[in-house]
């Protein structure tokens, strides 16, 4: 078997055009530096130098051997670099593609993130992605998603979860036990639903009003949003209920009994298969995960 020490000494020896100038380079004895390339030569079976009166010179045999040798050098110094850079601050910037703030605030931990990672620049955006090339194509390495069922082309793991609900302004007294409104003896007259060009993230809200249209006919739904805030603020001004994030609900509106399918929803955090190695790809999906693992929740979980 070839040892990679042995081409060293012959590169040395190269370089320096001697024997004693290249353990002298190589902080090793004469002999040292003799004995490797005899091997090497005995290895390869054939003679890389030829004496000199000024030192050693490269055979033609030997010439062509140093330049494949140069090659491994090079190649062995970029995994030494990729392996020293992995301990590196990481820095740059990191685009981010998150939910809806009101479904879930992911800015406490982003700050936190950006407190210890300084050298990192955040950009968020909304995205749509369900596939590794969409990373590619839309420029995002990171991806915050609200799912139950995630791309599994992706990588990543969930966080937490998201508790949805149907929530209303409060306008009747007369609530149960729990100060939840009986959907047979409170039935809202007016619905907010999601349209089909939903932001992107708020699909799930699209699969929760499936269930809720089949208690309400059509003329319920006064207003169709392609947000979840904007759901939101129509519930606040009384414009009508909607399936909302219970947090984001808050004390302030009325729960509708509804058949939901789902109630909770993952919160993931994922990335593409190859830029997980990338060292603020990697920052941010540990500090998330550990984040949340030490109770972190923030608004909306």
């Amino acid at each position: 078997m070839l040892n990679w020490d042995h081409f060293r000494y012959m590169i040395a020896i190269a370089d320096n055009g001697s024997v004693a100038r290249a353990a002298l380079a190589l902080k090793v004895s004469h002999a040292t530096v003799l004995r490797a390339v005899a091997k090497l030569e005995g290895e390869l079976q054939l003679r890389l130098f030829d004496p000199a009166t000024t030192g050693y010179r490269l055979t033609a045999d030997g010439e062509d051997i140093l330049i494949n040798a140069r090659a491994m050098h090079s190649s062995a110094q970029q995994v030494l670099r990729k392996a020293k850079n992995r301990d590196a601050v990481p820095g740059g910037q990191l685009n981010i593609a998150i939910p809806d703030a009101s479904l879930v605030d992911l800015m406490q931990p982003l700050k936190a993130f950006s407190d210890r990672f300084d050298k990192i620049t955040l950009s968020s955006c909304r995205a749509a992605i369900s596939k590794p090339q969409d990373f590619i194509e839309q420029q995002i390495d990171v991806l915050l998603l609200i799912s139950n069922n995630p791309p599994e082309a992706l990588v990543g793991r969930q966080l937490t979860h998201i508790q949805l609900g149907a929530y209303t302004l409060p306008c009747n007294p007369t609530n149960n036990s729990q100060g939840q409104a009986d959907l047979e003896n409170n039935d809202p007259d007016h619905w907010i639903t999601w349209s089909q060009s939903a932001d992107p993230g708020d699909e799930l809200l699209l699969l929760q009003q499936q269930s809720l249209l089949q208690r309400q006919a059509p003329s319920k739904v006064v207003l169709q949003t392609s947000s979840h805030s904007d759901a939101l603020g129509a519930v606040r001004a009384g414009l009508g209920a909607a399936v909302l994030s219970r947090a984001a609900a808050g004390q302030d509106l009325q729960e509708v009994v509804l058949p939901l399918q789902t109630r909770d929803w993952g919160l993931w955090v994922l990335t593409h298969p190859n830029f997980r190695q990338a060292a603020r790809v990697t920052a941010l999906m540990r500090f998330f995960n550990e984040y949340f693992a030490s109770g972190g929740h923030p608004k909306g979980s």
